[in-house]
């Protein structure tokens, strides 16, 4: 009897834990699938780990990989690229040429230029606005398309250019002052379809503003008060550009005073600093781009104007290229160590 029930005992002690036959089976089968899963997961995670940095040197783009850390760097670096290119660079020497901090700039020939603007399949418009210093600008930009400009000579008018052949249009509107003739030619663009819209605006004003005050007067402060709060009255419109037009800003170049006389003495550097602070805290929460990097290039020219207020060619040479880069690079390419080309 002893014996039958130290048998009975040991026969209950093993069901304890695990019940009959069947449900040893069960437990076996259960801890196996539990060892596959943890395999599966350790394996996964390896090589997750060894594909997200491919994410970063732009082997694919996914939706997943744009939410995770080396998506966002990548956009992030594409911004910086750009953001880089209006706002920082210095000159570097034999040859001469301008170097954007952390990427290179394409030297733009005419072939380069119009390849960038048949490249879109589309029609490409893109407008400059403002004084007699963006009209330079429009002018040295234009030259790479044609230098045959029968308007050349016409101060204080708007100038078309237009190439049916390229499906391209260059405008420069004289606007040298930010009053209500901008906010309308702001608002007609806001009327008209997405595909009408300039893709470009360049703009800048200041220097005309400015010769109808006198330093440091009291009707000097109000025309920089009058003149930041004009800015902030076509900020709205901007903003609402912004799904079809760039805007870019461009802040007003240096003065060599030395070479001012009249009433172009009332262009001084300092004021020029105060009227440019002014549009940046004016525009610093708005869609509008601020290109502050001609100031640089304006410090490493030995002679940077041709008569103290207007550019000479060199500057005006790089500010251009400064422009196709921004507009073009992402269109042409190029490899990823170019501005804007990502």
């Amino acid at each position: 009897m002893r014996s039958t029930e130290n048998l009975n005992m040991s026969a209950r002690c093993r069901r304890f834990p695990f019940g009959d036959l069947s449900n040893v089976h069960t437990v076996i089968y259960t801890a196996l699938l539990i060892c596959i899963a943890t395999t599966l997961f350790i394996l996964y995670g390896r090589l997750s780990a060894r594909i997200a940095p491919n994410h970063h040197h732009g082997i694919y783009i996914s939706e997943m990989s744009l939410k995770g850390k080396d998506g966002a760097q990548e956009y992030a670096e594409k911004d910086r690229s750009c953001q880089k290119l209006l706002s920082e660079g210095r000159f570097q020497h034999d040859p001469l040429t301008w170097r954007p901090a952390g990427c290179r700039m394409h030297n733009y020939t005419a072939i380069d230029a119009r390849r960038c603007v048949t490249s879109r399949g589309r029609p490409i418009y893109i407008v400059f606005m403002g004084d007699s210093r963006i009209r330079e600008l429009f002018y040295t930009f234009a030259d790479l398309f044609t230098a045959d400009y029968k308007e050349r000579k016409k101060l204080h008018h708007h100038i078309k250019f237009q190439d049916d052949m390229l499906n391209m249009k260059l405008h420069f509107l004289w606007m040298p002052a930010v009053n209500h003739v901008q906010l309308q030619q702001l608002e007609s663009w806001l009327a008209m379809n997405n595909s009408e819209r300039a893709d470009l605006i360049i703009t800048s004003v200041a220097i005309y503003t400015q010769q109808f005050s006198t330093s440091p007067s009291e009707a000097s402060k109000e025309a920089l008060r009058q003149y930041k709060e004009n800015i902030t009255h076509i900020v709205p419109l901007i903003d609402k550009l912004k799904t079809s037009t760039k805007v870019i800003w461009r802040l007003q170049d240096p003065v060599e005073e030395d070479q001012l006389h009249g009433y172009r003495a009332r262009f001084t550097n300092d004021r020029i600093n105060r009227y440019n602070q002014g549009a940046m805290e004016s525009l610093q929460h708005s869609a509008a781009e601020i290109w502050s990097s001609t100031r640089l290039v304006f410090q490493g020219c030995d002679n940077p104007t041709r008569d103290g207020i207007h550019l000479a060619r060199l500057p005006l040479h790089w500010d251009s290229q400064i422009l196709f880069n921004m507009f073009c690079n992402k269109f042409m390419g190029f490899n990823k160590e170019v501005c804007c080309s990502r």
